[in-house]
């Protein structure tokens, strides 16, 4: 069970962004403001902002793919 949720956590975008260097905290937190406000998906505002690009946006959503794919197993 430990080890699914360590793969949830590692799979959610806003961690991703920051793990991988695209994305500050404070981005992250902000972002994640707005996302609630909002309502619309994190991703599409941390676009809108210019903080990430469109091409970082689909490299991490493919890596968070990935690591659903070994939770499933």
């Amino acid at each position: 069970m430990s080890v699914h949720k360590g793969y949830e956590e590692k799979s959610r975008l806003g961690r991703l962004l920051v793990g991988r260097g695209y994305l500050s905290e404070t981005q992250l937190e902000e972002g994640l403001r707005l996302q609630r406000q909002s309502g619309e998906k994190l991703g599409e505002i941390l676009i809108q902002a210019g903080w990430i690009t469109q091409r970082d946006l689909n490299r991490v959503l493919k890596q968070q793919s990935r690591y659903r794919k070994a939770a499933a197993l």
